[in-house]
């Protein structure tokens, strides 16, 4: 499967055969260069079919309880604290490893967002995450590129909303388990949506709300999980 660059509210089955993920975060400033005022963070929280959070994955709680997600780190602060300096452009600001076949059989739906610690998302000119297939072979890892989801003022009217409203998080997409494959299987889909999701904090405390608001929009219709149906639906 090619790069598949997808719109506002729409879905990609993830390949069957591809269960180790990354996904990471971009985001770039208006005049495209790293300030130590504008600090982004990359975060996702794990919920089951009843709607219930259990878990969460950022800077603070690296890897999920059931070890199949994992944070890997603030590359501009990385780079900033060995070099003092970052050019701000292009570089994948944060990522998180997953891997598919190790999520807990009750995780429904992972919300994926961005948070700033400093700074605010009007601070930001684009905001982006990349799907990518991880593979490990003759001792290296290798990536190929799945979707794209990009935010960014002139394009998104919610993404507009949100820097004008003063917000420091919003919601910019997630993965669904496929449940017509049954609880247990290994089917995602990934969505973009949710950037009408936003609020002010950087905590996993001010973050559920803005995930339970944007699972509330962008909830894939009559899918259920071991007979249960999501009780979160499309409105």
């Amino acid at each position: 499967m090619d790069l598949h660059a997808i719109s506002e509210g729409e879905r990609l089955e993830l390949p069957e055969d591809q269960t180790t993920l990354s996904l990471g975060f971009y985001w770039q400033t208006k005049d495209g260069e790293a300030h130590e005022g504008m600090d982004a963070d990359a975060s996702c929280l794990l919920f089951n079919a009843k709607g219930v959070c259990t878990g969460a994955v950022n800077f603070a709680r690296t890897v999920s309880p059931d070890g199949a997600f994992r944070h890997e780190g603030d590359r501009i602060a990385d780079a900033m604290a060995s070099t003092g300096k970052h050019d701000g452009r292009d570089a994948a600001d944060e990522a998180i490893a997953v891997e598919l076949d190790r999520v807990d059989a009750r995780v429904f739906a992972v919300p994926l967002l961005v948070s700033c610690f400093s700074g605010a998302l009007a601070d930001l000119a684009r905001v982006e995450v990349r799907v990518r297939a991880r593979a490990f072979a003759r001792g290296a890892w290798t990536t190929r590129e799945l979707a794209s989801y990009s935010l960014d003022g002139a394009r998104s009217a919610a993404f507009r909303a949100n820097c004008a409203a003063g917000h420091t998080a919003m919601m910019v997409g997630a993965l669904w388990r496929c449940a017509a494959h049954g609880a247990a299987a290994q089917r995602w889909v990934f969505g973009a949506g949710g950037p009408g999701a936003s609020g002010v904090g950087s905590t996993t405390e001010a973050l559920l709300p803005i995930a339970q608001r944007g699972l509330k929009a962008d909830a894939i219709p009559a899918l259920t999980v071991a007979g249960e149906e999501f009780p979160i639906s499309r409105v």
